[in-house]
């Protein structure tokens, strides 16, 4: 069993049974990504108002708050404004948010960033999409926040919807348009992980920025697999990777994924050291969550 913590979840959505599961697999930690109105099979009428999304905030928190002692691992929360739907009166939301990072369990702000892909039917333009997520990242700046920044995945609509796929290429045009927007805003890239990062994305956001690279193991809607983590990792190191899962109700998942990709590393030949730093250590200092750093079992 290798220690780690997820660093980007919506495993509050998932039964009582999953999340035993992952407490047996290894899981140290977890930050769930709260806001996202669209978690579970549920179909909405009417636009999301701040009411109904601080409501979304507010149950993960008080998830967090016992799960210690109930679940006996930790969770601490990100709170955001999703990107998948259209939510009314958005700015009071930004109002309100610095009220929540008082409580220790909140530690970040997102996830959001552009994304054609809309549930309900209530669609925001990109360009709307741009304003929130313009003004979340200045409230995370002002606040000494990290920032958790949402890539499509061009799969998702095929998968879910069974509409047409979105084109690979929208990926990076997204990305980029995003981070004209941190740019703009002079939000510090080392606090922002660009998340859901694959073959096409990773190697850029390494490079060009200074920001961390999330890699997502485990949903349907997307292609990477445990092995594929373990190559990545392998392949650029483990210094700016964060590890998720991004476990979600609404989609076939695999619970044990990243788990697995752990245990990839290691039948791949990873320094332990390595498998560490990618799967506890970076989210750890990432999020400033000081947690003690436990051994791998079998580490002399």
């Amino acid at each position: 069993m290798i220690p780690y913590i997820d660093s980007h979840t919506h495993m509050h959505s998932l039964p009582w049974d999953v999340w035993e599961l992952l407490g047996m697999a290894g899981m140290q930690a977890a930050v769930i990504s709260a806001g996202s109105p669209y978690l579970s099979r549920s179909v909405r009428s009417e636009v999301p108002g701040p009411g109904e999304i601080e409501e979304l905030w507010r149950q993960p928190i008080e998830l967090a708050r016992t799960a210690p002692e109930d679940l006996l691992f930790r969770l601490y929360v990100s709170i955001g404004i999703s990107h998948a739907t259209q939510v009314r009166d958005w700015e009071k939301l930004l109002e309100r948010m610095p009220a929540y990072f008082q409580d220790p369990m909140v530690v970040a702000v997102g996830e959001m960033g552009l994304d054609p892909f809309q549930v309900w039917g209530m669609t925001w333009s990109l360009e709307e999409q741009e304003d929130v997520l313009r003004g979340q990242l200045h409230v995370a700046k002002d606040h000494g926040k990290p920032f958790i920044l949402h890539t499509p995945s061009p799969r998702k609509r095929t998968l879910i919807t069974g509409g047409v796929a979105l084109p690979e290429e929208l990926k990076r045009s997204c990305l980029e348009r995003d981070l004209r927007v941190v740019e703009v805003v002079g939000f510090p890239q080392e606090r922002l992980v660009v998340d859901h990062c694959d073959a096409t994305t990773l190697e850029f956001v390494l490079k060009e920025t200074s920001a961390y690279a999330g890699i997502s193991v485990g949903l349907a809607i997307r292609e990477i697999r445990p092995q594929d983590v373990a190559e990545l990792v392998a392949r650029h190191g483990p210094e700016r990777i964060l590890l998720n899962s991004d476990l979600i109700a609404y989609t076939s998942y695999d619970a044990l994924a990243l788990p697995a990709s752990l245990r990839a590393m290691r039948r791949r030949g990873l320094p332990l050291n390595h498998i560490r730093q990618a799967a506890f250590e970076n989210a750890n200092t990432f999020y400033g969550l000081h947690l003690a750093v436990p051994p791998i079992a079998d580490e002399s």
